[in-house]
This record gives structure tokens, sequence and C-alpha cells, in this order.
């Protein structure tokens, strides 16, 4: 997270807070779940308009955010929600074969969907189908489409 100049310890805090329980939340998947690293990766980063979190969790079916433990169903599929920060961050995991980081750094909305494990048709399928659900996230932020 950039530090902007004059930004005091009051002002950083929340930010270190939030990056680190998404960094500790991934690692904790990769580690008890997963044991082999990322296959592939699709990655999003852009200005949104404001407000555009509860329009990104509309495009996912979601009314809110929703706590951590929870299941949604995601299109074809089940989607546990690892880590999540209200009006923030969102970490899903699809199994123990992917996730999908969304994340709302001031005006800008940050989506990683990554795959892990051997490489597969299915494993590529569903990068795909986790690429497709970030772009109608960053869609619905406002971000222009590709």
């Amino acid at each position: 997270m950039p530090v902007e100049d004059g930004a005091t310890w009051d002002d950083t805090y929340p930010g270190i807070v939030r990056g680190w329980g998404l960094f500790v939340g991934t690692l904790q998947y990769l580690v008890n779940r997963v044991g082999a690293l990322g296959r592939a990766t699709e990655v999003r980063l852009g200005k949104i308009a404001p407000g555009a979190w509860q329009r990104v969790l509309a495009s996912l079916g979601m009314e809110g955010t929703p706590p951590p433990g929870f299941t949604a169903e995601l299109r074809a599929w089940a989607a546990e929600v690892l880590v999540s920060v209200d009006d923030y961050s969102l970490l899903l995991a699809f199994g123990d074969e992917a996730t999908l980081l969304i994340d709302v750094e001031g005006d800008s909305l940050y989506t990683v969907a990554a795959t892990y494990g051997d490489a597969s048709p299915q494993r590529a399928e569903l990068l795909q189908g986790l690429a497709a659900l970030a772009e109608d996230a960053c869609r619905a932020a406002g971000l222009p489409a590709d």
C-alpha cells in the first residue's frame, strides 16, 4: 500500500492490518490445503467509482460482505470465504484448486484469480471461470472492459 506524504500511523495502520490478514489467509490456505505452488494467475487492477463495493458484491450474487467460513455459490462453483473485511476485501477458496481475491484499496480495485496444483484442462477452465467472475466485479465497479 503506498503511503502518502504526511500520512500518520493512524492513516496507515488499517491498510497494513488488512493486507497482512489477506496474506496470512492466503498462506494458511496454501499450507493447509494445497501444498503446491500456483500454476496460473489472472490479475486486474484499476480505478473505480466511489461506493463500488456493494455493486461488486451484487455482481457475485451477494447482498453484503459475507463472514469467513461462509459458502457462496458462484456460477458452477462453491466458494468458501477465507478472509473478508467489510467494504474492502474478499478472499474466496474453491476447494483446494483455486482462489479469487477481490480487494478495494482507496479508489482502486485489485483482483487476483489463481489456480494451484498440476496443470490440467479442468484447472484452466476453472481459471477462465474465475477470471470471468473477476471481470464481472470489475465492470460492476466501473472499470472499462478489456
